[in-house]
């Protein structure tokens, strides 16, 4: 087991080390920390650091992690991958003394938002974001948030393309509320 963990979850080690360092400045440890505690996926305002808190440096440092900082969550992309999922959502049902929720087929990218909150707060431990009644994997949020900004001119009313929410399985519903 100590020898998988090591292999899967070595990213989530290093920001834990990171985190721990004394060298490593303070707005930083201050996002990383949670960030471990969270299992590598955490809502960006549950860190209360400003994003301008972060020097260049700092963001640098946060890059070489391997860590991604979007516009709704902090999160390692590489422990979104079906083998490190598993294990992240077998750890916490270790801690929490529950069974291990069944997990999402890999590669799924939007679900339905299940009625059991526990459920509901594996899927965001998993990766997941609530977006009404569908539940979108964090880092297509990015994706999401990305091409929209880029798409905007300055700070004229747009219209995003519901195409691109119906491409990724979104009702029309969860992605004007992504929006």
């Amino acid at each position: 087991i100590e020898a998988s963990l090591a292999r899967v979850l070595a990213p989530l080690r290093a920001i834990e080390a990171l985190a721990a360092a004394h060298a490593t400045p303070g707005p930083l440890r201050a996002l990383l920390a949670p960030l471990a505690a969270a299992g590598g996926v955490l809502e960006r305002a549950a860190t209360g650091v400003e994003a301008g808190a972060l020097d260049r440096d700092m963001r640098r440092m946060l890059q070489q992690a391997g860590v991604r900082l979007g516009t709704l969550d902090l999160f390692l992309p590489v422990l979104l991958k079906p083998e490190a999922t598993r294990w992240r959502l077998a750890l916490w049902a270790v801690r929490d003394g529950e069974v291990m929720p069944s997990i999402t087929p890999p590669g799924a990218a939007t679900l339905t938002t299940p009625r059991e909150p526990r459920l509901t707060q594996a899927l965001v431990r998993a990766g997941f974001r609530p977006v009404g009644a569908q539940m979108l994997r964090v880092d297509l949020v990015e994706r999401v948030a990305r091409l929209v900004h880029d798409a905007r001119a300055g700070r004229k009313p747009f219209a995003p393309d519901p195409a691109f929410g119906i491409s990724l399985g979104l009702r029309p519903e969860s992605f004007a509320r992504l929006m």
